[in-house]
């Protein structure tokens, strides 16, 4: 396995400064934040059998800190992307070029002066081709750059289109990716067990009903509801926008407004609630009628889900199989659309195991035109033991409150 990460936070970072291949080094934050990266190796058992870094000494330092034993491989090639006269450029008032290059690193080519975007990427895939046979069947730590990262990361998954230079990647972020039989698998963030709660069973007015379906009466159950999507359709259809992503997002809204709907147990089977829950949503691919699960970190904000919702899709969307998109994080739901007929019920029954699972299922249909009114069957099915026929009905008041929101 390849595990990539960028280095921890400097000075300059800090200081919203374009910094490419000026040697700065880490600050406080930054050591803390390696730290911390390294905690998380160790909690999942990984050592390193070889580790490569840029020759920057930010990069060498966020290996060292990570692993202070195994030897560090310099690379020239995993050095930041040269930002040429640019270095150093206050981030906050940036100049028009670089105004005009970040606002579509796909289409604008950089400054006069800089590093070209191919480039970075045709480096990044000579390092990732030259140390496969080496690196095959041990666990391999690169520590780099954000636009030296994204150039490996847009390697490794050709099919982004160049998405990938628009994605945030924080400092000390890690991505991981498979490497057998001489192939890369796809890459897929590195991340810490999510944020949870647990709840108090002295005190918490439903243990009993808990109790009962999750161990006399373990069951399921579902309520379908027609909700009235007619503003949000004339919405999405006059701004352009995926209709499927605007009533994701009010369902992924719906669902964090609940705590019965972020129900979890840990290990023990003790109940709690996530601190908030993602998306898992299908994908059809037209030219074999198969679907794929993608997932996709909650934004609370609506432009932002929307921008997170499509940079999901353009890289993950054309990947088949039941997971297009690996890492699947254990805070999550499910939602599915089928615009393909419209139903008055639905019944989803989950058996991997004799105890429902406890996360919310939503399914939607075909939306109809009955009158002058737009109708779209919603099902929601979840265990009883994290909700009752009171609880099923908030979710869907909730759920029209927000599909009305969109439409305002």
């Amino acid at each position: 396995m390849i595990y990539i990460i960028r280095h921890g936070q400097t000075r300059k970072n800090k200081a919203h400064a374009l910094q490419g291949r000026s040697d700065d080094l880490l600050n406080a934050e930054g050591k803390e934040q390696v730290r911390k990266a390294g905690r998380l190796f160790k909690e999942n058992g990984i050592t390193f059998d070889l580790i490569y870094s840029s020759p920057l000494q930010r990069a060498i330092d966020t290996a060292k800190i990570v692993d202070s034993q195994t030897p560090i491989r310099i690379d020239e090639r995993l050095i930041e992307m040269d930002y040429g006269p640019y270095e150093g450029m206050d981030l906050t008032n940036p100049l028009p070029e670089i105004v005009t290059f970040f606002s579509d690193f796909v289409h604008n080519p950089a400054p006069e002066g800089m590093e070209q975007l191919p480039d970075v990427v045709k480096r990044a895939g000579a390092f990732l081709e030259e140390i496969k046979k080496e690196a095959e069947g041990k666990n391999v730590l690169i520590s780099t750059h954000a636009i030296a990262m994204k150039g490996l990361l847009e390697y490794l998954m050709p099919k982004s289109q160049g998405s990938w230079w628009s994605r945030f990647i924080g400092n000390c972020a890690i991505y991981q990716a498979e490497l057998k039989d001489g192939k890369y698998g796809l890459p897929y963030e590195m991340r810490p067990y999510p944020d949870y709660s647990m709840i108090d069973m002295d005190t918490w007015p439903r243990r009993e009903h808990f109790r009962y379906y999750q161990e006399k009466i373990p069951c399921s159950h579902s309520m379908t509801v027609d909700v009235d999507v007619t503003h949000m359709l004339d919405y999405a259809r006059s701004n352009k926008i995926h209709f499927s992503a605007c009533l994701l997002y009010a369902v992924s809204k719906a669902v964090n407004e609940l705590d019965s709907a972020r129900l979890m147990t840990d290990q023990e089977g003790n109940p709690g609630t996530w601190e908030t829950v993602n998306p898992v949503f299908t994908v059809f691919h037209q030219d074999d009628h198969t679907f794929s699960d993608l997932w996709m970190d909650y934004k609370p904000d609506f432009e932002s889900f929307l921008k997170e919702y499509d940079a999901v899709v353009r890289i993950y969307g054309d990947e088949k199989g039941i997971k297009g998109r690996p890492g699947q994080p254990a805070n999550f739901f499910c939602f599915s659309c089928a615009p393909f007929t419209s139903y008055r019920s639905y019944s989803c029954c989950a058996t991997a195991s004799p105890v429902p699972p406890l996360f919310p299922i939503i399914d939607c249909g075909k939306y109809t035109k009955i009158g002058d009114r737009y109708l779209l069957p919603a099902a929601l099915t979840i265990s009883h033991a994290a909700m009752d026929g009171w609880h099923l009905g908030q979710f869907f008041e909730r759920l029209q409150e927000y599909v009305d929101e969109i439409g305002k």
